[in-house]
Protein backbone atom coordinates (compact mmCIF):
# COMPACT_ATOMS: atom_id res chain seq x y z
CA UNK A 1 0.00 0.00 0.00
CA UNK A 2 2.78 2.15 -0.44
CA UNK A 3 1.60 3.49 -3.61
CA UNK A 4 -2.03 4.21 -2.21
CA UNK A 5 -0.51 6.29 0.95
CA UNK A 6 2.00 8.36 -1.48
CA UNK A 7 -1.25 9.02 -3.51
CA UNK A 8 -3.50 9.87 -0.67
CA UNK A 9 -1.02 11.93 0.52
CA UNK A 10 -1.00 13.94 -2.92
CA UNK A 11 -4.88 14.32 -2.64
CA UNK A 12 -4.65 15.53 0.81
CA UNK A 13 -1.83 17.70 -0.25
CA UNK A 14 -3.50 19.21 -2.93
CA UNK A 15 -7.00 20.23 -1.17
CA UNK A 16 -5.15 21.49 1.77
CA UNK A 17 -3.52 23.93 -0.59
CA UNK A 18 -6.37 25.46 -1.85
CA UNK A 19 -7.49 25.77 1.76
CA UNK A 20 -9.80 23.31 2.41
CA UNK A 21 -10.19 19.85 5.26
CA UNK A 22 -10.19 16.10 4.25
CA UNK A 23 -10.30 13.01 4.75
CA UNK A 24 -8.53 10.76 2.21
CA UNK A 25 -9.58 7.06 2.61
CA UNK A 26 -8.77 4.08 -0.19
CA UNK A 27 -9.98 0.62 0.23
CA UNK A 28 -10.61 -1.64 -2.50
CA UNK A 29 -14.35 -1.30 -0.79
CA UNK A 30 -15.67 1.97 -2.25
CA UNK A 31 -18.38 2.24 0.37
CA UNK A 32 -15.71 0.96 3.24
CA UNK A 33 -13.80 4.14 1.83
CA UNK A 34 -16.53 6.33 2.38
CA UNK A 35 -17.12 5.78 5.69
CA UNK A 36 -13.49 5.65 6.98
CA UNK A 37 -13.19 8.73 5.09
CA UNK A 38 -16.30 10.41 7.30
CA UNK A 39 -14.83 8.91 10.44
CA UNK A 40 -11.32 8.90 10.72
CA UNK A 41 -8.87 12.34 10.39
CA UNK A 42 -6.08 11.87 7.62
CA UNK A 43 -5.41 9.70 5.82
CA UNK A 44 -6.47 6.02 6.22
CA UNK A 45 -5.84 3.06 3.94
CA UNK A 46 -7.68 -0.06 4.43
CA UNK A 47 -6.91 -3.60 2.85
CA UNK A 48 -9.01 -5.84 1.31
CA UNK A 49 -10.69 -8.18 3.95
CA UNK A 50 -9.96 -5.83 6.93
CA UNK A 51 -13.36 -2.98 6.61
CA UNK A 52 -14.60 -4.79 9.71
CA UNK A 53 -12.37 -4.62 11.38
CA UNK A 54 -11.25 -0.96 10.78
CA UNK A 55 -14.89 0.83 10.94
CA UNK A 56 -15.45 -1.34 14.02
CA UNK A 57 -14.96 1.34 16.24
CA UNK A 58 -16.59 4.07 14.44
CA UNK A 59 -20.18 5.57 15.48
CA UNK A 60 -23.15 4.39 13.65
CA UNK A 61 -24.02 8.08 12.68
CA UNK A 62 -21.11 7.53 9.85
CA UNK A 63 -23.95 5.63 8.01
CA UNK A 64 -26.12 8.91 8.44
CA UNK A 65 -29.20 6.27 9.56
CA UNK A 66 -32.74 8.14 9.54
CA UNK A 67 -32.91 9.67 12.92
CA UNK A 68 -36.01 7.15 14.49
CA UNK A 69 -33.53 4.08 13.21
CA UNK A 70 -30.22 5.84 15.42
CA UNK A 71 -32.95 6.03 17.87
CA UNK A 72 -33.70 2.06 18.06
CA UNK A 73 -29.79 1.13 17.82
CA UNK A 74 -29.08 3.30 20.52
CA UNK A 75 -32.09 1.83 22.82
CA UNK A 76 -30.43 -1.74 21.41
CA UNK A 77 -27.04 0.20 22.87
CA UNK A 78 -25.51 0.24 19.68
CA UNK A 79 -23.35 2.71 19.55
CA UNK A 80 -20.69 1.94 16.71
CA UNK A 81 -20.38 -0.39 13.37
CA UNK A 82 -18.68 -3.29 15.85
CA UNK A 83 -21.78 -3.43 17.84
CA UNK A 84 -24.24 -2.93 14.50
CA UNK A 85 -22.51 -5.31 12.64
CA UNK A 86 -22.83 -8.24 15.44
CA UNK A 87 -26.82 -7.51 16.07
CA UNK A 88 -28.92 -10.95 15.14
CA UNK A 89 -29.37 -10.21 11.49
CA UNK A 90 -32.87 -11.83 11.25
CA UNK A 91 -34.57 -9.43 14.64
CA UNK A 92 -32.35 -6.86 12.84
CA UNK A 93 -34.59 -7.03 9.41
CA UNK A 94 -37.20 -7.82 11.20
CA UNK A 95 -37.41 -4.52 13.24
CA UNK A 96 -36.22 -2.23 10.57
CA UNK A 97 -36.37 -4.32 6.96
CA UNK A 98 -33.84 -4.26 4.49
CA UNK A 99 -32.64 -0.95 5.26
CA UNK A 100 -31.45 -1.91 8.63
CA UNK A 101 -29.88 -5.33 6.86
CA UNK A 102 -28.02 -2.61 4.20
CA UNK A 103 -27.06 -0.67 7.33
CA UNK A 104 -25.36 -4.00 9.03
CA UNK A 105 -23.84 -4.78 5.80
CA UNK A 106 -22.08 -1.30 5.39
CA UNK A 107 -20.82 -1.85 8.89
CA UNK A 108 -19.49 -5.10 8.22
CA UNK A 109 -17.91 -3.59 4.98
CA UNK A 110 -19.78 -6.02 2.73
CA UNK A 111 -21.71 -3.28 0.72
CA UNK A 112 -19.54 -2.72 -2.74
CA UNK A 113 -20.96 -0.16 -5.32
CA UNK A 114 -25.00 -0.36 -3.89
CA UNK A 115 -24.24 -4.05 -4.40
CA UNK A 116 -25.01 -5.74 -1.62
CA UNK A 117 -22.74 -8.89 -0.91
CA UNK A 118 -23.60 -12.00 1.25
Amino acid sequence: MGEDNAIAGLILAQVTDHGFECNVSIAANPDAAHCAAKGFKGITLIDEGDEAWHLSMLPIKVLEPASEVLDILSAWESENLKALAALPTIQLTERLGQYGLHLQRLAKGAVNKGVDSA
